[in-house]
């Protein structure tokens, strides 16, 4: 007897092979595009001009698709942003003094509120002037007993102690917040240059601790330069008597020694002019 086979189409193989290769093909191209596309977005700002597609234009953050002319270009607006930062990076260094990292401070006073040594004295804007210390902080106000111990409310607002940082200015030690030093980077208010000063202890001549009977002016760049007797001191400081006292010298610098004011001095006044004819 004869079995019965179905016969088969001509070229089926062949179609699924084709099919298979299509595929494939198409599998590559896909992979590929991706892969441009990806390349590009991830391109630098620089190689915006080399992106010719709208579509990878639109999706790289750095670049915008220009339709006049049909090509990518570098977003200028990303590059105002960055400006924008480092204006507002400026502004806040303007605010802090870039010799003692104190911001708003000035010299201490020459009234009853922060005008002895070992203080910082800031006039900070909005809020007046705010004194603190290693033991104390406060704000002037109508009541100077404001200046209280750390551990007390010194009635200072959240936005003044931010704008002032004296949080950060004094330091927390061992976990206590009423137990502070001078953070490194930080410098103490200085006298106004021309301030007759003596030392508490820790004299610049050597002397014995306790009020020593040596005088100092405050120079300008802060050091503190002696009077070695009365009568230069008086030349400068009339007042020199009644001098203010740091209570710690430790760790200032001893500037040269003052000599005669000479605006004072009559021996140091120019000659007049010879008489004519020798």
């Amino acid at each position: 007897m004869y079995s019965f086979r179905p016969m088969q189409a001509p070229g089926n193989n062949g179609s699924t092979e084709l099919t298979i290769i299509f595929l494939f093909v198409l599998f590559l191209l896909l992979v590929s595009s991706a892969a441009t596309g990806i390349y590009f977005y991830t391109r630098e700002e620089t190689n915006c001009s080399k992106i010719e597609k709208s579509y990878d234009c639109k999706f790289n953050d750095n670049c915008k698709w220009n339709e006049d002319d049909s090509e990518c270009e570098y977003d200028s607006d990303t590059d105002s942003d960055s400006d924008t930062d480092s204006d507002t990076d400026s502004d806040t260094d303007s605010d802090t003094d870039s010799d003692t990292g104190v911001p708003y401070q000035i010299p201490l006073s020459t009234d009853d509120y922060c005008n002895d040594w070992g203080k910082i004295h800031q006039d900070v804007p909005g809020c007046g002037r705010i004194c603190s210390s290693e033991d104390k902080r406060g704000m002037k106000t109508a009541d100077d007993d404001n200046f209280v111990l750390w551990s007390r409310d010194a009635d200072i607002s959240s936005e003044c102690i931010t704008a002032s940082e004296i949080d950060k200015i004094w330091e927390v030690q061992s976990g206590s917040s009423s137990n502070r030093k001078l953070a490194d980077g930080y410098t103490l208010s200085n006298y106004p240059a021309g301030t007759s000063v003596k030392c508490g202890k820790n004299d610049l001549n050597g002397e014995a601790d306790g009020v020593s009977d040596s005088v100092y002016r405050v120079s300008e760049s802060g050091t503190l330069r002696h009077y070695p007797n009365g009568d230069i001191a008086t030349s400068w400081d009339p007042n020199w008597g009644s001098s203010e006292t740091i209570g710690d010298c430790k760790g200032l610098t001893l500037g040269d020694p003052m000599a005669t004011n000479p605006s004072s001095d009559p021996a140091t006044a120019p000659a007049s002019d010879p008489p004519l004819g020798g």
